[in-house]
């Protein structure tokens, strides 16, 4: 006589389910970061401090718009 029944659940797992290879929000979103990078000036990506990447950032951006 067998007292203990395995538990099966109702749904499947998460961990069982298939994934899928779609990109979240998040991905997307700083997916052109690497390029804007890239496009900066030297002098803005060689900065000493924050404070002065900050300050040539808003220059460099003011002065294209």
């Amino acid at each position: 006589m067998n007292l203990i029944t395995p538990y099966v659940p109702p749904l499947g797992l998460r961990s069982q389910q298939a994934r899928t290879k779609t990109k979240s929000l998040g991905n997307r979103a700083f997916s052109c970061a690497p390029l804007l990078w890239n496009k900066l000036p030297v002098t803005i990506k060689e900065a000493d401090s924050v404070e002065m990447f900050k300050s040539r950032l808003k220059t460099h951006l003011f002065l294209l718009f």
